[in-house]
C-alpha cells in the first residue's frame, strides 16, 4: 500500500489546544472513523462540518485546524480506501496516537479513540444489530468498555501495565478495521448521518 500522508499528531494536538477544542486528536479520528463506518455515502464536506461542529470552540475554528483535520480525513478516506481495495485486505488501522509520548498518554488517547468511535457510530444512526459475527460483536463490546475506563495516571503504572496498553493498542488497529469491513458488507442499507448530539 503506498504512504499515507498522515497530519503530525503533536501538530494538531497544539492547534486544538490553540482553539480550545474539547477534542483531542485521537478523539477526532476515532470520531470520522465511527462516522464512515456509519455512513451510506462517503461525504468528506459533512464529515468535517460534524467534527468541527464536535470541537465546542468559541467561533469558527481557524483556516490551519481546518485544514489540519481535512488532512486528518482524507488520509483516513485514503487508507480505507486502499485497505478495501487492496489484494489482501489490511486489517490494522493507524490509530492518531502520540508515538513519542507518555505510556499513560497514549492509554488515555486510546480510551479517547474509543469514546470518539462510539460517539460517530451514534451520529451516524448505526443499527448495531448489523453487527452478525462473533467477531465484530466481541471488537464492540470491547471498544465500549475502553471507552469507558477512567484517565490513567504515571504513577499508578508498572511494566506489567505498560505491555497491557501495548497489546490493547495493537488489538484496536484490528478490531477497528473488523467493525470496518462487517458494516460495510451492509452499507447500503446504512442510514445518512445526521443527529444533533454532544461528546462532552
Amino acid at each position: 500500500m503506498n504512504t499515507i500522508q498522515w497530519p503530525d499528531y503533536q501538530q494538531v494536538k497544539n492547534i486544538l489546544l490553540a482553539q480550545g477544542a474539547e477534542l483531542t486528536p485521537a478523539e477526532v479520528q476515532g470520531l470520522q472513523f465511527g462516522l464512515i463506518c456509519g455512513s451510506q455515502e462517503i461525504d468528506s464536506d459533512n464529515f468535517q462540518s460534524i467534527v468541527l461542529r464536535e470541537l465546542s470552540v468559541d467561533g469558527r475554528p481557524t483556516m490551519e485546524c481546518q485544514a489540519q483535520l481535512q488532512q486528518l480525513l482524507e488520509a483516513l478516506l485514503d487508507f480505507l480506501a486502499k485497505a478495501y481495495d487492496a489484494e489482501d485486505l489490511v486489517f490494522e488501522l493507524p490509530l492518531f496516537i502520540p508515538e513519542e509520548g507518555s505510556i499513560c498518554e497514549q492509554a488515555n488517547e486510546l480510551s479517547r479513540w474509543c469514546k470518539g468511535f462510539l460517539y460517530g457510530l451514534g451520529l451516524a444512526q448505526v443499527d448495531l444489530k448489523r453487527l452478525q459475527s462473533e467477531e465484530a460483536q466481541g471488537a464492540l463490546q470491547d471498544i465500549t468498555q475502553i471507552a469507558k475506563l477512567p484517565p490513567l495516571e504515571e504513577s499508578v503504572l508498572d511494566e506489567n501495565d505498560e505491555e497491557d496498553i501495548y497489546s490493547i493498542f495493537d488489538y484496536l488497529e484490528v478490531a477497528a478495521m473488523i467493525l470496518y469491513f462487517e458494516l460495510m458488507e451492509d452499507e447500503e442499507d446504512a442510514p445518512i448521518v445526521s443527529g444533533d448530539h454532544d461528546l462532552h
